[in-house]
């Protein structure tokens, strides 16, 4: 075999995962080069809010939180139901919490905890926590990386300039939240998964990692069953590129049809996304004989949202995750409600329901509905509160029958639906479905402006609007290579491919299953992490 060059280590992919195994296997003293196919490094994980959920952290136990690991592992427990691998589940809580202490002590990473941030199913779940699992960077000034201050993804969404923090603060005020944002990008400051690549970024620029973009990983490269490097296609041609480890952390597949078909069980996903996302990670792994696992779809957090015509992101129609605030309600065809609409994961489970009495799932399609005084609060998408919708984003009528008429929603269940929620608004409680019970739900969800429930407010206000949804993704898949305790990916006889790893969600969610906010980036940073530290133990003999 003919190499154009050679790295002790080669990670495939630019956020957390990636950037983590390199920082590890440079501060070692190995060479460590990542490649990224986009034009820009931070992956999914900076488009993301940047969350990292870790629990029983040494930033909780200095801010006097306390926390347990047999807690954190009792919630994970709950998430995972019977699903979960329990060895890597053990190996997993331990690994992220020495992951974070080394990278704050040892690298300078700068995170802090967002305070009064619960776990998702708080105070339901055994071994849950009201704050101080929920980690995000502090505030970084991206002019601190130089020539490098431009190749770092911004995320889109709004993210880059705003943390988790930010966000409870300002709420559903939408032109706080506008404000806060300006002022942070005036700022030159990069916050959210933004500002956690960035600092990522600085942190392996200072120990030497080499970073290059446009510069995609292809196909493995193999001798008597070892990985012994990686094919990348690059703008040059194709490069061979020897590595005695190469760690894939190129995220999910969204943009792979064929792929979102087979584990996602979807005819079609749009996604907040990169288009790079492809599933580079199973079509290599699957030139090698790496085994493949999955976690329900139903606890996969594909979302719900919708495009708004005239605007785009990456080429295409851009789409945006819909959040239910009061003056809105998720119905079904039959013009039912069907889950708690603040709190994400029981929509989302609840539209890959499947009735096997009539071979359909009751709760898709679905619609959000909601009235003008949604719209004189709250965005829909990009478009502020208050500005026309351009046309064809939703249906607008002046009656909920007509509204009921246009959309083939059922009149009568719709009607009935909408006077519920507007009784449970006059005295607070919804006995449907609990909205606005789950303090997670209230943080992310709720608007403080609102009476004593802040996620409910009437639809009573003309003209009334339906949107029908479609599921969009954000990079978490259900499917991954399967890897394990010290991130080596498993062939189909479950044994490790020598020179193999897999990081972030490009490995499949074995050890937790359930998707709590935060949890990819923390597989990204601890899987990334134990790929180095296994790689330096067969170095070493």
């Amino acid at each position: 075999m003919t190499w154009d060059e050679r790295f002790d280590l080669v990670s495939v992919g630019g956020g957390a995962g990636g950037l983590s195994a390199a920082i590890t296997a440079a501060a070692a003293g190995a060479r460590a080069l990542v490649v990224e196919k986009s034009a820009y490094l931070g992956g999914v994980t900076a488009r993301s809010l940047g969350q990292v959920w870790v629990g029983a952290n040494h930033l909780a136990a200095a801010a006097g939180m306390p926390d347990s690991v047999d807690d954190t592992r009792a919630y994970l427990d709950f998430l995972a139901g019977d699903l979960r691998d329990a060895e890597r589940q053990k190996a997993f809580v331990d690994d992220s919490i020495e992951t974070v202490r080394h990278l704050c002590e040892e690298h300078g990473l700068a995170l802090e905890v967002i305070a009064d941030w619960p776990d998702y199913f708080f105070p339901l779940a055994p071994g849950s926590r009201a704050e101080g699992r929920y980690l995000e960077a502090v505030p970084f000034d991206v002019r601190e990386l130089g020539d490098w201050q431009h190749r770092v993804v911004v995320s889109p969404h709004g993210y880059g300039h705003m943390s988790t923090r930010g966000f409870a603060r300002v709420g559903r005020d939408f032109r706080a939240a506008q404000e806060m944002v300006g002022r942070n990008r005036d700022a030159h400051l990069l916050l959210g998964g933004s500002g956690l690549c960035a600092r990522l970024v600085r942190i392996a620029l200072d120990l030497g990692v080499e970073l290059r973009t446009g510069c995609a990983g292809r196909r493995l490269v193999t001798d008597d069953g070892a990985v012994t490097g990686i094919e990348v296609s690059t703008a040059d041609g194709p490069r061979r590129i020897a590595a005695d480890a190469v760690v894939l952390a190129t995220g999910g597949y969204d943009w792979n049809p064929g792929y979102v078909r087979t584990f996602e069980h979807l005819d079609r996903l749009a996604s907040l996304a990169q288009t790079t996302v492809e599933g580079d990670h199973l079509t290599m792994g699957a030139q090698v004989g790496a085994l493949l696992a999955t976690t329900p779809a139903a606890a996969n957090p594909i979302m719900a949202g919708f495009p708004v015509p005239g605007y785009e992101l990456d080429g295409r129609p851009a789409h945006y995750w819909h959040y239910s605030g009061p003056h809105s309600v998720l119905v079904n065809r039959a013009g039912e409600r069907f889950a708690d609409e603040s709190f994400y994961p029981a929509p989302v489970a609840a539209y890959a329901q499947f009735d096997g009495a009539t071979q359909s799932r009751p709760n898709w399609p679905a619609w959000l509905v909601f009235d003008e005084s949604y719209r004189g609060k709250y965005p829909v998408g990009p478009v502020p509160p208050g500005t026309p919708l351009p046309e064809g984003t939703a249906v607008v009528a002046g009656s909920v029958a007509e509204l009921a008429k246009h959309t083939g929603i059922d009149e009568q269940g719709l009607r009935a639906t909408i006077d519920r929620v507007n009784d449970a608004c006059a005295s607070g409680v919804d006995g449907a479905f609990g909205r606005g019970s789950v303090p997670w739900g209230i943080r992310a969800n709720g608007d403080r402006r609102m009476g004593a429930n802040p996620n409910l407010g009437p639809i009573a206000t003309a003209p009334f609007y339906a949107i029908e949804l479609c599921r969009v993704g954000g990079g978490m898949p259900a499917a991954g290579l399967t890897i394990d305790t010290h991130g080596r990916v498993l062939d189909t006889g479950s044994r490790p491919i020598p020179g193999l790893y897999a990081a972030g969600n490009s490995a499949a969610r074995l050890e937790t299953v359930g998707y709590p906010s935060g949890i990819g980036n923390t597989r990204g940073l601890t899987f990334g992490r134990l790929a180095a530290l296994d790689l330096r133990t067969r170095v070493r003999g």
